[in-house]
């Protein structure tokens, strides 16, 4: 039975299928150019990444006519399209309850002193008005002048003010912990 495919891998595939085809380092500056920050760009990532895929029959590949480098386009295949629609499709609480990184730094927010954490609780915020400039940037590209990104866009927006309400409140109740 093959293995499960990681959500990198499945968000390479989707973006894969999105462009048509791409070399690896294409596909590293979309992660590394992306707001959301979630993916890594690195090289140590994605070509080994692209291996994998290339080896699973998800992807195929052909050197790059264009580069004098020894560059590889690769095109996502039926086998591959078939994986990410079920990506797409898995509704499961647990494939789509979203890894959190501030709320998984709070539960340890004991270990810091009253200053400290009120600190980071600033710090945190300014983060969010930092992705919120860079998100909003990123999304000026024509590329996202659709309904459905522009969507994304603003359910993007959306949960950072949400964010910011958590946040808000966690301010006053991390004082009053000893």
């Amino acid at each position: 039975m093959p293995r499960a495919l990681t959500n990198l891998e499945n968000v390479a595939l989707a973006h894969l299928w999105r462009l048509g085809s791409c070399t690896a380092h294409e596909l590293r500056q979309a992660f590394a150019g992306s707001s959301a920050g979630r993916y890594s760009g690195s090289a140590g990532a994605i070509y080994p990444l692209m291996k994998r895929l290339e080896g699973a029959e998800l992807v195929i590949s052909k050197p790059d006519a264009n580069g004098a480098q020894k560059k590889r386009v690769y095109s996502i295949t039926r086998s591959g399209r078939r994986a990410v629609k079920g990506w797409i499709n898995e509704l499961e609480p647990r494939s789509i309850f979203p890894d959190d990184p501030l709320r998984t730094r709070f539960q340890y927010l004991k270990l810091l002193t009253r200053k400290e954490r009120s600190e980071w609780v600033k710090s945190a915020l300014e983060a969010l008005d930092r992705q919120d400039a860079l998100t909003r940037l990123e999304y000026q590209s024509d590329e996202y002048q659709n309904p459905i990104d522009l969507h994304i866009l603003d359910g993007i927006l959306k949960a950072n003010r949400l964010r910011r309400n958590w946040l808000n409140h966690a301010a006053d109740l991390i004082q009053d912990i000893a």
